[in-house]
């Protein structure tokens, strides 16, 4: 006789999302996902087409878009806020101090900025 397990529910990375960091830029976009305790769970790579569609998943929690404004980041917040995220624009002269040597759009230190610089703007 075959006994059944009940399935367990699958846990994502996406699923404990608090606030999401993009580095915005022409035609490829670097994500880094970060907890409520600022510790990074996600890490992803995006064009402009990939990036939309992940932020309108219906599985993905409602999070804190951080994003250095620039050009597009006033497109891209509107977006976020229309599917219900909370788009942070974060000037470019808060971020310069958190820069530590050449451009790495993955950097941990980057992302955490972000976090705290949103965190701090009302």
């Amino acid at each position: 006789m075959k006994v059944e397990t009940p399935k367990k529910k699958k846990i994502t990375p996406e699923s404990s999302l608090a606030t999401v960091c993009v580095d915005l830029s022409k035609s490829t976009f670097h994500v880094v996902g970060l907890d409520t305790g600022g510790n990074k769970i996600l890490r992803k790579k995006f064009n402009r087409e990939g990036f939309r569609d992940w932020l309108a998943r219906t599985d993905l929690p409602r999070v804190i878009v951080a994003m250095e404004a620039c050009g597009g980041a006033q497109w891209w917040g509107t977006y976020c806020q229309s599917l219900g995220h909370t788009p942070k624009l974060i000037p470019p002269h808060q971020v310069k101090p958190y820069a530590t040597s050449q451009k790495n759009d993955y950097n941990l230190r980057h992302a955490k900025s972000f976090q705290q610089l949103s965190s701090k703007a009302a």
